[in-house]
């Protein structure tokens, strides 16, 4: 047993759980895939073993992310980055330093029912604490920023994006939700507190968790989506930000405040909020659209975890858009030879900018995945 933050390397005083740590293996063969005939596996806490080698990760370089002073250590591991800008505008983890820093919305404390023990992050729309209710359990709070008192859209997404997770939350991968309300004045949204750091972290910090739990990862963010979709609804953030990852290598999917109803057939949005850089070609250009932009998002999630890079960079949405348009983007394996070409072939389907081209259902895309990186 022991008390650990997954970035926490060389940083005191950070809070964590005591878990028991998960043994991996080094004995696993897959003779079927030949970029590696013998490798290690990751022996997951489901018994699964996923057979990706992290030897393919070696030699990938880490994302060029900005990082502020504070790095990504002297945290508690919970990281819900719910923090979506209105206007597309994707937010780091953490402020960078040359940066005006954004004061919390309230200092610990005590806060209704609940007891505010430390800030854990803090964002353009909500600050996360660690807490403790009235019976003393571990708590995520993730409390409202102050909002213009004409601003009726952000309240209205944040209340939105609890009540949908209220109906899809008892699911293995999805944030844990216990209730929402308005205490002191300020909304908010008691969670599940999750002992760990999101995808977007972990790649910059290359952290060892990817090159062991990488397979777990994929399936773990396909199936949460699977589940999102079979309850009846599309993400519409999804991307590294929004996907913890525990100590074990396991997932939670968080942030659904621009989470929509799936429409049987694609629907045009009256408005157009997210992060350009996991947007599909419809949403850029304002055409209806439907679960199959969470499929391409998932394919730019998985395509940077896999090689370290976006397919498609850019500085801005139109940039971002003819990128998709008018270039081929290449195969994971063209970046990194060590990949399957079962694998690199999902995520091309995924990120195909026809949408009729792409995955009917996420569905397909796990089952894909399953047969592809699991070891009997």
């Amino acid at each position: 047993m022991g008390v650990f933050g997954l970035l926490g390397h060389g940083a005191t005083g950070c809070l964590g759980d005591v878990i028991a740590e998960e043994q991996f293996t080094n004995d696993f063969r897959n003779p079927a895939l030949p970029f590696a005939p013998a490798f290690p596996s990751a022996q997951c806490a489901d018994s699964r073993s996923i057979a990706i080698s992290p030897e393919c990760f070696a030699s990938i370089e880490p994302p060029c992310y900005v990082a502020s002073a504070m790095g990504c250590v002297g945290f508690p591991r919970l990281v819900e980055m719910g923090f979506a800008d209105t206007r597309g505008e994707e937010k780091m983890p953490f402020e960078d330093s040359s940066s005006p820093r954004i004061e919390p919305c309230r200092k610990p404390g005590a806060f209704g029912r609940f007891y505010l023990q430390e800030l854990v992050n803090s964002g353009g729309m909500a600050d996360i604490f660690l807490a403790t209710d009235d019976a003393k359990q571990t708590r995520a709070m993730r409390l409202l920023r102050p909002t213009s008192f004409l601003d009726f859209a952000t309240p209205s997404r944040f209340i939105r994006g609890c009540e949908i997770l209220s109906q899809i939350h008892n699911h293995d991968y999805v944030i844990g939700y216990y209730s929402h309300g308005k205490a002191e004045g300020i909304h908010y949204c008691e969670m599940e507190y999750v002992e760990g750091a999101n995808l977007k972290q972990l790649l910059f910090a290359n952290d060892e968790l990817l090159h062991q739990s990488v397979g777990n990862i994929l399936i773990d963010m396909a199936i949460a989506l699977e589940h999102v979709h079979d309850s009846g609804f599309m993400h519409l953030d999804f991307k590294p930000e929004n996907v913890l990852v525990n100590r074990s290598g396991h997932v939670r999917l968080v942030d659904f405040d621009l989470a929509q109803p799936k429409p049987d057939k694609p629907q045009k949005q009256s408005k157009n909020p997210g992060t350009p850089a996991y947007m599909a070609p419809e949403q850029l250009k304002r055409e209806g659209i439907d679960h199959r932009v969470d499929i391409f998002a998932f394919g730019v999630t998985a395509y940077e975890l896999l090689t370290g890079q976006k397919p498609f960079p850019g500085d801005s949405a139109d940039e971002i858009l003819r990128r998709q348009l008018d270039s081929s983007v290449r195969s994971p394996e063209v970046i990194n030879p060590a990949l399957p070409p079962a694998l690199c072939k999902l995520v091309m389907k995924c990120l195909d900018r026809d949408p009729d081209r792409r995955y009917p259902i996420m569905s397909v895309a796990v089952l894909e995945l399953q047969n592809m990186l699991y070891v009997d």
